[in-house]
């Protein structure tokens, strides 16, 4: 795989197939739920009109789920009633196990849009996920708003927001080569693997980054206060959200991709990550491609509070 110039910190492509892109990097949140009935019967239909608000007009064509063999381009008006449809059609039955849907601006790696799982939490183990992404050059407000909104509105157990790096499904063991390769180099990515990590995210985070949200439930059980949050002695311009279900904690106005070729170490995203150790992984599913081999995957979560274990 081989990154264009121009474009950072990257698209990634087939070096034998240019026109393949397996990776690149948006604004997105990754949110782990709780309450899956609410999801299926609102907090979709919500989420996905919000989103729809956020993103340019018509950039979100290319819709398909788990039980399609196929991507369908939807019509404005297709688009403009598609949260009606999921809240009212899908799930009159309640949860369909490992149902994946999505709307994208196109069918390889997404740069805008839209995924969610849906989990039966009777079948137990682990937890639903959405993500949300906008495209890499809006402005990162619009992605606090949508975070704002879905902690303020709807039920979830943590969730992590800032330059996400994004994959082409079809090709995932070689667009996570490539996205290891942008991680050695910009240390304040965002990197989720959401299948893999819904197994790990009962009492800990998945990771932190610009936009950490821990959801009540998991603040409950692990002892943390919004008030403890806010009075702790922060050193840099970090930010605590107190909301209906959970807060966000804020690391800086902006994200920042924090490329180290450029001398730029994210230390706000650093204190963040500090102060919320207890809540990251010590155990963890391993991602593919070069994030496979020994603890290459914790290694990279845990990258602020132990960085001799990143290179």
């Amino acid at each position: 795989m081989t990154a264009r110039p121009g474009q950072r910190p990257g698209c990634g492509y087939l070096a034998d197939a240019p026109e393949v892109m397996v990776a690149r990097v948006a604004l997105g949140l990754t949110v782990y739920l709780e309450d899956a009935e609410h999801w299926a019967e609102t907090g979709v239909p919500s989420m996905v009109t919000a989103l729809l608000r956020a993103v340019p007009d018509g950039s979100l064509e290319w819709f398909t789920t788990s039980t399609r063999s196929d991507w369908v381009r939807l019509s404005a008006a297709e688009r403009e009633g598609l949260p009606q449809t999921l809240g009212r059609e899908w799930h009159a039955a309640g949860p369909r196990h490992l149902l994946q849907v999505r709307l994208s601006d196109e069918t390889g790696c997404m740069g805008a849009g839209f995924s969610y799982r849906e989990i039966d939490p009777e079948r137990g183990g682990r937890h639903g996920w959405l993500q949300l992404v906008l495209p890499y050059d809006q402005e990162p407000d619009d992605l606090l708003a949508l975070a704002v909104e879905l902690a303020q509105e709807h039920p979830f157990r943590c969730a992590v927001g800032g330059y996400l790096t994004t994959f082409n499904e079809w090709e995932k063991p070689a667009a996570f080569w490539c996205i290891r390769k942008w991680a050695l180099q910009h240390l304040g990515l965002d990197v989720q693997d959401p299948d893999m990590a819904s197994w790990f995210v009962g009492r800990e985070l998945p990771s932190t980054n610009w936009l950490t949200l821990l959801g009540a439930g998991l603040m409950e059980e692990r002892g943390i206060t919004a008030e403890a949050l806010k009075a702790h002695p922060w050193e840099r311009p970090i930010t605590v959200l107190p909301l209906s279900h959970g807060v966000i904690v804020r690391a800086g106005e902006r994200p920042v991709t924090g490329d180290v070729n450029d001398l730029v170490y994210p230390e706000t995203y650093a204190e963040v990550s500090r102060a919320l150790e207890a809540l990251l992984p010590r155990r963890f599913a391993r991602y593919y491609g070069g994030f496979y081999d020994g603890e290459q995957t914790l290694r990279w979560l845990r990258r602020f509070v132990e960085p001799e274990g990143w290179q």
